[in-house]
């Protein structure tokens, strides 16, 4: 074994442990998730939904926050159109109508989705402040569930989101990939260290959201940024919640160019980091990743490497397959093991490719540029 082989091994082995141990942590996490206790207060909630060009999925989210149980005098719902150019605006305007608790906020269209949500937030009238996104569908229950998470030390509460079912193989392995990041974002708050979160299904009170400063000044980030803000602030008061109330549902990519505009815009988010701790966790997994990969293309002239190789697959696949059976029986889904086996096979290229084109920033919302 070559000089160059050799150090591959040591920080293929080194990295795979980081790695690992990452996830170990993850599912810990997930086994000290507790459910929501009863229902023992109405306090005033607003929902804020941010809407840029949503004409085909916008009418079936509204319908879905207009049909919840929680008392109608005790939540309004506001939508943010960030500058629509279709018949979004329409749309909203019936619902309007005729729900009586929903109301439409306009901004400039600048297309960035931070400001859209923090006009909303400035002008909801809830002590409780939920977000979910135009192209989501809320159970019925949604409002009662989330509301209900929140104790007296509660500051913060995170749900999951899951995509739909359906028919490709680029809409599998994207429910697949959804249903291991919400895995692991909600076993990083159940093991006290969050990291992230999905903004289709947050919940926080807005007293903290102004006393952390909101989002921030150059996040592109809305949900990560002010997770991590108040994890900084106030150790200890945000929540995961895992009930089937507590589900949000979301449409997949279509198309693996829509997937891959998406998996790039999330890696754009984590540009930014206010705790050096979560950027060295980053950084030490994408290291991972980028070490797995330059070890596979040196074992073509080497095959001392193989063994090694293949050891820390081994490993890799163990550690991704418990976290998403996992959070899987948690969260009551299905999963397809031949979609497993085929993320495996292109989960490591794929991370290092992504990210990689994520930190130019070049991405957008809804048709506009982002500015950080």
């Amino acid at each position: 074994m070559s000089t160059v082989s050799l150090v591959l091994v040591i920080l293929l082995a080194a990295f795979t442990s980081i790695y690992l141990l990452f996830l170990f942590i993850v599912l810990k996490g997930l086994a000290r998730l507790r459910p929501r206790g009863p229902l023992s207060g109405t306090p005033f909630v607003t929902v804020i939904v941010a809407a840029r060009n949503e004409e085909s999925t916008i009418g079936e989210c509204l319908a879905s926050l207009v049909r919840q149980t929680y008392p109608k005098d005790c939540h309004e719902i506001i939508v943010v159109d960030d500058g629509s150019t279709d018949r979004t605006k329409d749309i909203v305007k019936a619902f309007e109508a005729e729900a009586g608790n929903l109301r439409v906020l306009h901004t400039g269209g600048a297309g960035h989705k931070p400001r859209a949500l923090t006009q909303g937030i400035e002008e909801a009238r809830g002590s409780i402040i939920l977000t979910t996104d135009a192209d989501c569908i809320v159970h019925s229950e949604w409002i009662s569930s989330m509301v209900a998470r929140f104790d007296d030390a509660t500051a913060f509460v995170a749900g999951p989101v899951v995509e739909r079912p359906a028919d490709n193989l680029i809409a599998r392995l994207s429910r697949l990939e959804f249903i291991g990041l919400i895995g692991v974002a909600g076993g990083l708050i159940g093991a006290g260290a969050p990291i992230f979160c999905n903004g289709a299904n947050i919940g926080f009170r807005k007293s903290v959201f102004r006393e952390v400063g909101g989002y921030g000044s150059g996040h592109t980030s809305d949900d990560e940024a002010l997770l991590q803000r108040v994890h900084r602030r106030r150790p200890g008061a945000i929540a995961f919640l895992a009930d089937q109330e507590s589900i949000v549902t979301t449409g997949g990519p279509r198309s693996f160019s829509e997937f891959w505009i998406q998996r790039v815009r999330w890696s754009a988010k984590r540009r930014v980091y206010e705790r050096t701790s979560v950027l060295l966790i980053s950084v030490a997994l994408y290291v991972f990743f980028v070490i797995f990969l330059i070890s596979m293309a040196a074992a073509v002239n080497d095959s001392a490497l193989l063994p090694y190789i293949a050891a820390a697959a081994c490993f890799k696949i163990l550690a991704d397959v418990a976290v998403l059976h996992t959070t899987a029986h948690i969260l009551q889904q299905q999963i397809s093991w031949m979609s497993v086996f085929i993320a495996e096979l292109l989960h490591v290229p794929y991370i290092v490719v992504a990210a990689l084109q994520g930190q130019t920033g070049l991405f957008r919302w809804k048709g506009a540029s982002n500015p950080s």
